[in-house]
């Protein structure tokens, strides 16, 4: 390990490269906002993206890499399991594919049941769906790629991959939309474009790092077939989140159009975060667990653990405050422009901060499920996950009658919740409680620096009626001087109680 990267800079040059990603991103989401705000067609492409767009956060955010990279680690033959793993990718990313296209409608009937009503949106979404879904094929190699990358301890380049959606979906918006008899059907188009150019972003790489590129069917697909079977019970273990936005998406089809518009544009506000710390973190520990798990080395295996999710709460927790406490301005200021109303503002910003609420939750169980796999118990993630998402649908069905949309979100963090706790508990009676008595010092320092933030945040709070009468640029400098002022707040009261480095030792 001593020539491998730190876990700290393997973390950061995820959370680097996830940064320009994001960025990206926003500027997506900003254009698509401006474009076509929240409206019925828009509800049409969001449905019919669903679920490519789910399995990118499943595989292309390192859910995949969970059970694929201790895999690939623990092989004695892993150039060979990674040929034969290419070859199945390939065939079961084509086959299901092509039954997707062919099946199209019913896809649409399972997730947008409420568009049956409505036989010009459900037609405008089985078209988008036609032409977004064979990028779920460029996905599943992506995610190959990723964590063969990743088992070499290279992370910052896999992590940059997604850039490439981001772009090539933004460029189709300006430049294609007003070029098309269907506008929105650009966006579709810039999906497809962009998982293409992911895969050949990351072919140089593989080769550089000595990973054969031709798929070869061979003996290993034994093997193989062990990775799918392990793997598909992590891959749901470590995406509560995800499955719960699918049911969101599921039950906003029988709300007013907008509704899915409205929780699309809030995930994507909390996904930065997420993405930034969580994912970063989760996706970096993961190989570390893995090998002090077979080099048989518990106490590194436990202050690796401990490390990562001390990190989790110390960048987490003033994440998710910074959303709740500032919805309505970052929404204002992000999104509202265009077609997007100061309606669709109000709408989106209480959304936001219902999803914010389990922030932390969806981050605490991406480093659990991490030391999870890494032991390769894939099984127990997927029974919780599966258990929280029962509460999710229950909640949801309880909840969207009298709270719309924003009683969807708050289903789902209530999910996210029991999830992390269940999970969480799981993990902490195999590691044993005596490590966490460490903690008190630690907690003590958080909650402080924490509060001071909150008090900060509130003293200078504006109504919403403020930043909505200020210009677009203005608007943006106060919410970013609000917002690092907050991070000044919060770290130099974690110094001035003595929070160092050494509270997080690896």
């Amino acid at each position: 390990m001593s020539q491998t990267p730190s876990f700290f800079r393997a973390s950061g040059r995820v959370a680097f490269a996830t940064l320009l990603t994001r960025i990206a991103g926003m500027a997506r989401d900003i254009t698509v906002a401006h474009l076509f705000g929240a409206s019925a067609a828009l509800d049409a492409f969001f449905v019919a993206f669903k679920i490519p767009n789910f399995l990118r956060r499943l595989f292309a955010e390192g859910a995949f890499a969970q059970g694929l990279v201790p895999m690939l680690t623990h092989s004695e033959h892993p150039r060979e399991l990674f040929q034969s793993l290419l070859a199945g990718v390939i065939l079961l990313g084509g086959l299901v594919t092509i039954f997707a296209e062919w099946t199209a409608p019913l896809w649409v009937h399972v997730f947008a049941p409420g568009f049956n009503h409505e036989p010009s949106q459900f037609a405008l979404t089985v078209y988008l769906f036609r032409i977004t879904f064979p990028f779920l094929f460029f996905v599943l190699i992506t995610a190959l790629f990723s964590a063969a990358l990743n088992v070499k301890y290279c992370f910052g380049w896999p992590a940059l991959a997604p850039i490439w959606l981001n772009v090539a979906t933004l460029l189709s918006a300006w430049f294609l939309t007003t070029h098309l008899m269907i506008p929105i059907s650009a966006l579709a188009w810039g999906i497809v474009s962009g998982g293409l150019l992911q895969v050949v972003f990351l072919l140089p790489l593989l080769r550089r790092m000595g990973w054969p590129l031709l798929p070869k069917l061979s003996t290993k697909m034994a093997e193989v077939w062990h990775v799918m079977v392990n793997t598909t019970p992590g891959v749901i273990g470590v995406s509560i989140g995800q499955l719960g936005l699918v049911v969101d998406v599921i039950l906003a089809s029988y709300l007013p159009s907008g509704s899915i518009s409205w929780l699309f544009y809030s995930d994507r506000l909390v996904s930065m975060p997420l993405g930034l710390i969580g994912v970063a973190v989760s996706s970096a520990i993961l190989p570390y667990l893995s090998h002090f798990q077979i080099e048989n080395c518990p106490q590194a295996y436990q202050r690796t653990l401990d490390a990562g999710l001390r990190l989790i709460l110390l960048l987490g927790f003033p994440a998710a405050i910074g959303l709740i406490m500032l919805s309505g301005p970052i929404t204002a200021t992000v999104f509202q422009s265009g077609h997007f109303t100061v309606f669709d503002v109000e709408q989106a910003h209480t959304c936001l901060a219902a999803f914010a609420y389990g922030l932390p939750g969806l981050m605490i169980i991406k480093v659990f499920v991490s030391a999870i796999n890494a032991r390769e118990r894939f099984a127990i993630p997927c029974v919780v996950a599966l258990f929280s998402l029962l509460l999710n649908v229950i909640l949801g069905l309880f909840l969207m009658r009298r709270f719309a949309h924003v009683g969807l979100a708050y289903a789902t963090t209530a999910a996210v919740w029991l999830n992390a706790i269940l999970i969480g508990a799981y993990s902490l009676k195999q590691l044993g409680l005596a490590w966490m008595l460490t903690w008190r010092r630690f907690m003590l320092q958080l909650l402080t620096a924490l509060t001071v933030m909150i008090i900060w945040l509130w003293w200078w709070s504006k109504p919403l009626t403020f930043w909505m009468s200020l210009s677009y640029v203005v608007r943006w400098g106060h919410l970013l001087t609000l917002i690092f002022s907050a991070i000044l707040a919060y770290v130099i009261t974690l110094f001035i109680v003595g929070m160092r480095k050494g509270n997080i030792k690896l």
